[in-house]
């Protein structure tokens, strides 16, 4: 009994920490206390370069991001207590036109390490998470 007591609480546990995300999400919205310029610095400090940076809009773009062949951006609007992240993954050996990055193909692929690194930085900055399709 103590062992499937045991057995249990293990499987509870990584059942509650993980999050179903729902498939062909493309947007993440945090709810968070962090400023514009916390957000670019964060980006920074997550092995990030920033293209693109508008304070006026909230606007932070990163360069292009080489993965195993492929490439991806993120886009990042801070506006009040509200961060929206979306991004663009490119896939060259399938097409030259970039596609917004979703939650969606087969674990290890590029669709789905896109998604994957995006979710990753939205996690660091904390707050309260909303995955959505737009």
């Amino acid at each position: 009994m103590k062992r499937f007591i045991v057995i249990l609480f293990i499987l509870g546990g990584s059942i509650a920490t993980s999050q179903d995300i729902p498939k062909k999400v493309n947007t993440i919205i945090i709810t968070s206390q962090k400023s514009f310029k916390q957000v670019a610095s964060l980006l920074l400090s997550e092995g990030y370069s920033i293209s693109n940076s508008d304070q006026s809009i909230g606007l932070l773009k990163t360069d292009n991001e080489s993965v195993q062949g492929w490439q991806y951006f993120l886009s990042i609007n801070v506006m009040d207590s509200v961060i929206t992240i979306t991004g663009k993954i490119n896939m060259p050996s399938v097409s030259t036109q970039w596609s917004d990055i979703e939650n969606k193909g087969m674990k290890g692929s590029p669709l789905k390490k896109s998604f994957v690194l995006m979710d990753k930085f939205a996690l660091t900055l904390g707050g309260d998470v909303i995955y959505e399709r737009r």
